[in-house]
């Protein structure tokens, strides 16, 4: 089943990516990689890799590690999952995440602020029916016409949480992929979780997040329109080439224009 995979930040421009449990790390100029099955994801952008990316002469903004809560439609905020063995799991998480001489993570798995920017709980008879994957919270601007949208082109919801007026608060949603993610609505600042003592403009600089998603399927072009409509994201096309065939992979941009996810065609 196609998931959702997530590259979170652990030290300056190395990466760890976690696709249900299976990680890959490396540096972001020169991959490493641990198996030689692994592959980087096909359209990781550029500011990942580079201090700025250039579209049509034109300079875009790149998000930092200091932007990690801003609002934004198409923002991923946050990545949570429930595991039926909880203690194994998060003494393998905080052993992965805890790395390098100034980790980005604590052995808590708050990052190095102190910020709750990944969950992982128990698995109950709650959240039995979810897949055992991290499941992104993506910021939306409204949920109840995010789920209603995305029901009309074939996806099954999950999980829909409701205010007592009924009002959708938060919702889990399957692609027509097998996919599966969660939507919530654009936090504001006030709701914005703290941070632990004063940070120096250094150690802002320097922040455990969620740094990108991708997700690899057969029919890209199809799953592309979808999260368009759904999340509101636009659409960047990322040139490849493989044995000589030139296509395009697509960068999914928030509102502001700043990358948030990738979706690759499944080669081979």
């Amino acid at each position: 089943m196609p998931c959702v995979s997530g590259i979170w930040a652990l030290e300056p421009r190395v990466l760890l990516r976690v696709p249900v449990g299976d990680l890959l790390a490396g540096h972001a100029a020169e991959p490493v990689l641990d198996e030689p099955s692994q592959v980087v994801p096909c359209c990781l952008p550029r500011h990942l890799l580079e201090p700025e990316i250039l579209e049509g002469g034109d300079a875009i903004r790149i998000q930092t590690m200091s932007d990690l809560f801003v609002p934004r439609v198409g923002g991923v905020l946050s990545a949570d999952i429930a595991v039926p063995e909880h203690e194994r799991e998060v003494r393998f998480y905080s052993r992965v995440l805890c790395t390098g001489d100034d980790p980005l993570w604590r052995e808590d798995l708050m990052n190095n602020r102190g910020m709750p920017i990944i969950g992982l709980g128990a698995r109950s008879a709650e959240s039995a029916d979810l897949p055992l994957q991290w499941m992104p919270h993506i910021q939306v601007a409204d949920v109840a016409a995010s789920v209603e949208r995305a029901l009309d082109l074939r996806a099954s919801e999950l999980m829909h949480g409701k205010d007592d007026d009924g009002k959708s608060q938060w919702a889990v949603l399957l692609d027509p992929n097998g996919a599966a993610f969660g939507i919530i609505p654009v936090v504001s600042a006030e709701a914005l979780p703290p941070t632990e003592g004063v940070a120096s403009r250094k150690a802002t600089a320097r922040m455990g997040r969620i740094s990108w998603l991708d997700l690899t399927v057969s029919d890209a072009s199809a799953t592309r329109d979808f999260y368009r409509q759904v999340v509101g994201w636009s659409v960047q096309d990322v040139e490849m080439e493989d044995a000589s065939e030139r296509y395009a992979d697509y960068n999914m941009l928030g509102d502001d224009r700043n990358p948030a996810a990738g979706i690759c065609h499944a080669r081979g």
